[in-house]
């Protein structure tokens, strides 16, 4: 068997495993829903995540306050990777596989998730 399908198995093995919080985390991210240059409590979610994982984080990158930059662990393997977790205008979206508002109470252009991106991360 390669070492691509081992790691493949690993990546989806810990999925699978951890699917409870990654999927709260996904719904915190999603009810967040902000626009893009205004992620400001869902970048403060993904760098406590990262640091409570033992990531080492630059926040702020480049000079872009709701950016960061996560490093873990040294040598080889190299993998990179970005989060993209900015919601769309006039999209909000309750987490139900129809159309329905977050709130009934909220402007018709808030932001909100309409595709994976609260997921993306």
């Amino acid at each position: 068997m390669s070492t691509i399908q081992k790691e493949k198995r690993t990546a989806l093995e810990f999925v699978d495993e951890n699917r409870g919080w990654l999927s709260e985390f996904h719904k915190e991210i999603w009810h967040y829903a902000e626009p893009a240059f205004r992620e400001y409590r869902s970048v403060k979610a993904y760098v406590k995540l990262l640091v409570d994982e033992g990531f080492e984080v630059e926040e702020g990158s480049g000079d872009m306050p709701t950016a960061f930059c996560a490093f873990w662990g040294e040598g080889k393997p190299v993998i990179g990777g970005f989060s993209e977790y900015d919601a769309v205008p006039g999209c909000s979206q309750a987490t139900v596989p129809y159309r329905k508002a977050r709130d009934e109470n909220l402007h018709p252009w808030t932001a909100g998730h309409t595709d994976p991106h609260s997921a993306l991360g």
